[in-house]
């Protein structure tokens, strides 16, 4: 009994573990973000999910739901499977990962490919201290808020967002960091991979045709080697 968490492949479904494939086929229920991305993704892995309880975890899950998916895991050997990374590593995991712990229930975790360890060989500098700073904030006021903290930074630091703030991501960059450069990993581990390198204008004149895709960044602070 208890909670496994099992990391999930950023783009090539073939990244996912051994183990990972393991846990899920020998576990009677499921968790994932959204009911049909999951069961595509245990399709594509040949795991048998019709006899198995497939549940639900994601921004709109309630208290309630997370007391009913707390009980699950304290019933039954159950696996929470993210739909891209690592679960709890920005997503609602985190708040059943915190509940279980609370109430003593075994939290074991399965790793795997990461957006930012995907992206750490195409480093032009040695890199050993950085800044994880997630998803910027949606909203507009809060968003410009967030890139203007980061002006006085001194190390380098990681942004992620949702595919289709790509443009919006670097554009707002682009004001506050205006000659940083920085290395961006576009659809990272597919078979379209791209990794771009150089200053903010220079990115957004590379990518001024894509409106949509994964994407994870780096960027070096003015004056940083």
């Amino acid at each position: 009994m208890g909670l496994t968490l099992i990391a999930s492949p950023i783009g090539n479904a073939d990244d996912i573990t051994l183990r990972a494939l393991n846990k899920l086929k020998n576990s009677p229920c499921i968790i994932g973000e959204e009911i049909r991305t999951l069961r595509r993704r245990l399709s594509k892995w040949d795991v048998a999910f019709r006899e198995k309880k497939l549940l639900t975890l994601n921004e709109h899950t309630d208290e309630a739901s997370l007391e009913e998916l707390l009980k699950v895991c304290i019933e039954s050997d159950t696996c929470f499977l993210s739909d891209c990374g690592t679960p709890s590593f920005f997503d609602p995991g985190f708040e059943l990962v915190k509940l279980c712990r609370k109430n003593k229930v075994s939290v074991n975790s399965l790793p795997g490919v990461s957006s930012l360890s995907a992206l750490f060989p195409f480093l032009p500098v040695k890199t050993q201290r950085f800044d994880i700073l997630g998803f910027p904030p949606q909203k507009e006021q809060e968003r410009q808020k967030f890139f203007s903290s980061l002006k006085n930074k001194k190390v380098p630091f990681f942004i992620l967002d949702t595919p289709y703030r790509l443009k919006k991501t670097l554009t707002d960059i682009l004001k506050y960091f205006p000659n940083s450069q920085i290395v961006l990993g576009i659809n990272l581990t597919c078979e379209n991979e791209r990794v771009l390198q150089g200053t903010i204008k220079e990115c957004i004149e590379k990518t001024k045709d894509i409106n949509k895709e994964n994407f994870v960044l780096m960027l070096y602070p003015d004056g940083f080697k």
